[in-house]
């Protein structure tokens, strides 16, 4: 599972347009979460340096998996073009630290193209950006056995026309899940920061959440049943926006152990 992924690295792009009736797939043979590393593109766009908290262009980092540097100063830089694509049963994990999503997105710059996106069954994260400013619309989220959707390092892209689903069938998680996952990507910022420039400020337009099933059990402890963290969690140096949102959790899933919005932790409250 960890000897198998598809990664492109700075200055690459990977081509993958496909049709409604005719869509690009990425999977696997056994389908079940976890059993192949993911698609990782790497760009040259902007990450918050957490040390600093700074976003200069002078900061990069290498991928938890594979040791790709990714990271820059150009905003505008396009890793390629991903239309009417599936991507489904990625996340393997090589230690706690080191996992694999089904699409991750590494410095993604705006030129890079994100459009009618099919994500399920992954085993960490289906979609996560780390930093960047890549945009993506028309997304269809399901299934994660960690966080639905997540960022770090900065990203301040947009997303448009995006549903999290999390079915009743799907009994995987992993202790600390959630529909939402947003970070800043710094360990210690003020809560009212001068500089709001540096922070992860993402916008959603059109959010659709549908729980349908928020406890199940986790590969690190079979025997124990968890929910939900939250349904939406932002960290500190996290500023989000969120324009026209639905959310509907059944009442036969558990309410999330935190509440239906987190917005702080041990770090910090968000913005």
């Amino acid at each position: 599972a960890t000897s198998v992924s598809v990664e492109v690295n700075r200055g690459a792009k990977l081509m993958a347009v496909g049709t409604a009736d005719k869509p690009i797939v990425f999977t696997s043979k056994n389908k079940k979460p976890g059993d192949w590393m993911g698609v990782f593109l790497c760009g040259k766009a902007t990450l918050v340096d957490p040390a600093s908290g700074k976003r200069d262009g002078s900061y990069t980092q290498q991928t938890e998996i594979g040791d790709a540097q990714y990271g820059g100063n150009d905003d505008a830089d396009g890793s390629g073009d991903l239309e009417f694509v599936e991507i489904a049963y990625a996340g393997a994990r090589v230690n706690p630290t080191k996992e694999g999503n089904n699409l991750s997105l590494y410095a993604a710059g705006t030129g890079t193209v994100l459009k009618n996106l099919y994500l399920h069954d992954g085993a960490d994260d289906n979609i996560e950006f780390f930093g960047g400013t890549a945009n993506c619309s028309n997304v269809l989220v399901v299934n994660s056995e960690d966080d639905t959707f997540d960022w770090e390092l900065g990203w301040k892209g947009t997303a448009t026309n995006v549903v999290l689903i999390r079915e009743a069938g799907f009994k995987d998680i992993t202790n600390g899940s959630g529909m939402m996952e947003g970070d800043g990507g710094f360990s210690d910022l003020a809560s009212t920061p001068t500089d709001h420039s540096n922070l992860s400020n993402p916008t959603f337009t059109n959010l659709s959440v549908g729980v349908y099933n928020a406890n199940g059990t986790t590969a690190d402890d079979a025997a124990k049943s968890y929910a939900l963290r939250a349904g939406f969690t932002y960290r500190t140096g996290c500023k989000i926006t969120i324009n026209n949102a639905k959310v509907y959790w059944v009442a036969k899933a558990a309410n999330p152990t935190h509440g239906l919005f987190k917005f702080n932790d041990a770090t910090g409250p968000a913005l």
